[in-house]
């Protein structure tokens, strides 16, 4: 970008553009299921009847998870972890968005014990300011790989439904091909009458749930292999993988103990259960399973300061032992749908990749536009 097109861009701070305010508290005992996302410092935790603010809006992370950014494009309700932004006419919502993941403001904790976003600091940050037709031209590049990937998104959402649906059509309803020539036997469990010569038994005895081998950001050889640990996302990458896909893992340990989530790609399982190809054929079926039973799987955690979820009560759970060849049937059939969920994934991950090369570009006004 040239001098001349640089000397549009104005030199001012945070505060002097916008307001950061205050959420509002909405213990979850208050909240009332409706079609409002509540938001904290860590995303949407759940939903409300209500809402504080009206989108398109900005979350800042205040509390805990403090500098983190997310875009509400319907009305919503931020809560007393998080500070809210309003839609402005002397600025475009969608640029200060992407503008705030540049300046880095998960450097700035001011509290000791629980991080914390003072908002005062937040506003002495600086950086250059386009006019608002710039602001609109560069947020809406940026928006449509955001608006490709939310795309994406709702596909693999629908495939995994699909998938999930096929999985209870054959498994809870019982009505798999061929179910008309099977007889229905009680099976004295929870589970009431289950398929006759079908058995109920522990998953520990059909399969093989692995432990992580932890790996810190200390000892992570630099490469394209995610380390999954107790988080949503992956921690770091890595040169190697402990694993072969697919793979299913259960967070270990944390906020997110219990979770259940499936990679199409080798990783490295580091704070979480595994299961994967190498030792346990039908893999997707055992991942629709455990996500089917989520609840049941997170209601495994013990202690209290760090919560955990252990490979031994993983292998305690009761569940239908299903026949190797209806197995394969049901893996012949999802395994095409979760093919196209990893291409979509794929596809989502270069997308990122080329969005957060452009982002701090194009909002330094390092790129012309």
């Amino acid at each position: 970008m040239t001098t001349q097109t640089l000397q549009k861009w104005n030199k001012v701070k945070l505060g002097q553009v916008l307001t950061l305010n205050y959420g509002k508290g909405l213990p979850a005992r208050d909240r009332v299921d409706g079609e409002y996302p509540v938001y904290g410092s860590a995303g949407i935790v759940g939903s409300h009847n209500s809402f504080v603010a009206k989108g398109p809006g900005i979350v800042v992370g205040r509390k805990g998870s403090i500098g983190e950014i997310y875009l509400s494009k319907r009305n919503y309700y931020p809560i007393d972890t998080a500070y809210y932004i309003n839609s402005s006419d002397k600025y475009d919502i969608f640029f200060i968005y992407y503008l705030l993941k540049t300046l880095l403001l998960k450097t700035l904790n001011t509290d000791a014990a629980v991080p914390g976003l003072n908002r005062n600091v937040a506003y002495q940050q600086e950086f250059l300011l386009p006019n608002l037709p710039t602001q609109k031209q560069i947020a809406s590049i940026l928006s449509i790989y955001d608006d490709l990937i939310e795309n994406n998104t709702r596909q693999i959402q629908i495939l995994e439904q699909m998938a999930q649906a096929v999985y209870t059509e054959w498994f809870v309803n019982f009505r798999f091909p061929g179910h008309e020539k099977v007889k229905m036997a009680d099976s004295g469990t929870d589970f009431g009458k289950i398929p006759e010569k079908w058995e109920v038994m522990k998953l520990g005895n059909r399969i093989n749930i692995s432990r992580g081998k932890n790996i810190t950001q200390n000892t992570v050889e630099e490469g394209n292999i995610p380390v999954v640990a107790g988080g949503l996302e992956p921690a770091y990458y890595h040169s190697t993988a402990n694993t072969e896909a697919p793979v299913v893992t259960v967070s270990a340990s944390g906020a997110n103990a219990g979770f259940v989530n499936l990679y199409m790609e080798n990783i490295w399982a580091s704070d979480c259960s595994y299961i994967d190809k190498g030792v346990t054929p039908f893999v997707l079926y055992y991942f629709l399973l455990l996500k089917s039973r989520q609840v049941e799987v997170t209601g495994l955690q013990r202690g209290s300061a760090q919560p955990h979820v252990y490979p031994k009560d993983l292998s305690e759970l009761l569940v239908v032992d299903v026949p190797d060849h209806l197995l394969k049937n049901f893996q012949d059939i999802v395994g095409t749908i979760f093919s196209f969920m990893g291409n979509l994934k794929k596809q989502n991950k270069t997308l990122r990749g080329s969005r957060d090369l452009l982002l701090p570009k194009l909002v330094t006004g390092g790129i012309r536009v």
